[in-house]
């Protein structure tokens, strides 16, 4: 039984190594995945043989994945699609033009021939006479992840846009690198990640260029310069990180960025020269995280850089506002419901020359300023719009370590009615170590509102003072005023922030909301490496050759032991024994017990008949009860 046990495992072990071996094998030929494609018509085109050499191409991007298809067995395997230099669908009889391409779960990257060697514009995509998005992922019916890159390809006059699309069941990595788009409707996408890298975007049409729905986007060392349309990009529930990026000489009938319940985030970018109808970012719901970025020269017709309302929230640290123009909060407009918890909070950053009627303007919000520098000159003409830097309303503020600067303040021929600080509706102030550069009476003004500053004691028994209806001057310089004007680089140790940012420099295809606001989550399915099948299929082996070999030790101690109980027992065996029903063996008859040539012989005494020790195989007559009692006691007396 052990010996069928062994064989049996020793068989389904090599069974099952073979079955998930021969599983993880690929039994097809090498697949062919680098393709070309050219925009000029060819002369007697084979669409169903083409695209596998530059002497042969195919005339379009849907024959060359065509011939993919053909040639492979597995839609996950990566291929390229080269466009030879030209410009394709540029007529509308053109071989193609009315083609969809849908890479729904393909590893495909589409670029020009060469690249990254050639990036000149030496291949142009025309969508004017197309009626059709040029690239697509919009089948669910798909289980695979798709991974696209287009590279160094302009695209220009595209009325359906470039890309659309999206599936919430699969993950996506899209990428457009060293690409130049013109008067194109951009990308709609959903549930899915796109990253713009080196992108220049010059668009005139009065649409969204980038529309986001429960999306990543990632937007590095790109260019947005002269674009004309509504907003250039518009996120909803979605992720947006910008990094080292400029949008410049945009004339916009709203904002640049618009977002709803979203997250944006953006670091060493610079906004500069933009003229537009709202603001410059219009965040609705949303958490903005703007680092060591410049806002220089924007004019708005109604805001002002940052509008942000609804419980939103902000973090700006390192940052510059130089000579921007608007209207109400010419530099953050901020709206929340939580009046005294502070959801914005501002470091290291210089506001300078803004105009407008209010540089910050907090409504029912928390704000704290601190390492910062405010300031303007009034002789400027420009100031005559400025009222206040700051407008306060039924809104908490908190400053520290600020330097607020305003030049000639009094012999102004442009200022009338200023205040520095304007607060409103039981607001509540609170400073420290605020070194106030202006002149008196142009501090504050303040009507029902609680103020409470460490440096100046209101009264003797009070730091805190009610004010209604009246100008409190607090013109003169604290002692523990900074020796210079410059902004502090460093916040104090006791300044902490609850503010946590979620921008992450490394993108990731998977994301996730940190709190309220954002993509919901999403996540990759993964399958096993090749190094793991090859892992796999050795420790198998190596698992059936050691336990086959333990099962073969055992059965070699087996039979070892057996032989040695029956050599003992043979030996131990008395002459003298005797042995009830014998099996009779016939034998000269003799009445003596006597041994011939090791043969023991011995006589019964009931008959004559006599029996060979070595003819007696008690085992044969274990058939009944009595018949195995019988054996056991020839067994026990034999060991005695």
């Amino acid at each position: 039984m052990i010996k069928f046990i062994f064989y049996l495992f020793l068989v389904l072990s090599i069974v099952i190594v073979v079955i998930k071996c021969d599983n993880n094998v690929d039994t097809t030929t090498t697949p062919i995945t680098t393709f070309y494609v050219q925009s000029t018509p060819i002369v007697n085109y084979n669409p169903l043989d083409c695209g596998i050499s530059l002497e042969s191409p195919c005339n379009s991007i849907l024959d060359a994945i065509n011939i993919f298809y053909k040639h492979t067995s597995s839609k996950q395997t990566p291929f390229t699609v080269n466009l030879l230099p030209g410009v394709y669908f540029d007529k509308y009889d053109s071989y193609g033009v009315r083609d969809s391409f849908n890479l729904n779960g393909l590893n495909i990257t589409i670029q020009a021939y060469q690249y990254p060697t050639n990036t000149g514009g030496l291949v142009k995509m025309i969508g004017e006479f197309r009626y059709h998005p040029f690239f697509t992922i919009d089948d669910d019916s798909v289980e695979y992840p798709t991974i696209i890159r287009v590279n160094g390809i302009t695209f220009d006059k595209t009325f359906y846009y470039i890309l659309t699309g999206g599936n919430s069941k699969y993950s996506f990595d899209i990428e457009f690198n060293n690409c130049t788009i013109s008067n194109a409707y951009g990308f709609s996408i959903k549930d899915i990640s796109l990253t713009l890298n080196q992108l220049y975007v010059f668009n005139k049409y009065e649409m969204e260029f980038i529309l986001l729905e429960n999306a990543t986007l990632n937007i590095d060392k790109s260019s947005f310069i002269g674009n004309g349309n509504m907003n250039i990009i518009y996120g909803t529930k979605s992720n947006i990180n910008i990094i080292n990026t400029i949008f410049s000489n945009n004339n916009m009938i709203k904002s640049l960025i618009k977002c709803s319940e979203s997250i944006l985030s953006i670091k060493e970018s610079i906004f500069k020269e933009n003229t537009l109808g709202s603001s410059t970012l219009d965040l609705n719901a949303s958490k903005l995280d703007f680092y060591n970025s410049t806002f220089q020269s924007n004019i708005h017709k109604k805001f002002g850089c940052i509008y942000s309302i609804n419980d939103g929230k902000i973090s700006i640290d390192k940052s510059y506002f130089t000579e921007n123009t608007g209207l109400n909060g010419t530099c953050v407009y901020f709206h929340s419901f939580s009046n005294y918890s502070p959801r914005a909070y501002i470091k290291n950053t210089n506001f300078n020359l803004n105009i407008g009627t209010y540089t910050i303007y907090q409504n029912i919000s928390g704000l704290e300023i601190s390492n910062s520098l405010i300031s303007f000159d009034s002789k400027d003409p420009k100031s005559s719009t400025i009222i206040n830097i700051f407008y306060i309303f039924g809104a908490y503020t908190k400053i520290e370590n600020t330097n607020l600067n305003i030049i000639d303040v009094n012999s102004s021929p442009y200022l009338t009615n200023f205040y520095a600080m304007n607060c409103q509706n039981e607001s509540l102030i609170e400073y420290d170590s605020v070194y106030w550069m202006i002149p008196e009476p142009k501090s504050l003004f303040c009507t029902s509102c609680l103020i409470y500053s460490f440096n100046y004691k209101v009264s003797d028994s009070d730091y805190y003072f009610k004010c209604e209806s009246r100008v409190i001057d607090y013109s003169e310089s604290p002692s523990s005023s900074p020796s210079s004007t410059s902004s502090p680089t460093t916040p104090p140790t006791s300044y902490t922030s609850s503010y946590t940012s979620s921008y992450s420099t490394s993108y990731s295809t998977g994301y996730s909301y940190d709190y309220e606001y954002g993509a919901k989550s999403s996540s990759k399915k993964t399958g096993l490496s090749t190094v793991g099948v090859v892992l796999i299929c050795v420790f198998s082996i190596i698992l059936a050759i050691v336990l086959s070999f333990i099962s073969y030790k055992i059965r070699q101690n087996q039979i070892r032991r057996k032989a040695q109980t029956y050599s003992s027992r043979s030996s131990n065996i008395s002459t003298d024994i005797p042995l009830p029903r014998m099996r009779p063996i016939v034998q000269p008859t003799n009445n003596n017990n006597n041994i011939n040539n090791n043969n023991i012989s011995i006589s019964n005494s009931n008959n004559n008949k006599v029996h060979s020790i070595n003819d007696i195989d008690p085992w044969s007559y274990i058939n009944n009860k009595s018949k195995i009692f019988g054996t056991l006691f020839i067994l026990v007396n034999a060991r005695n």
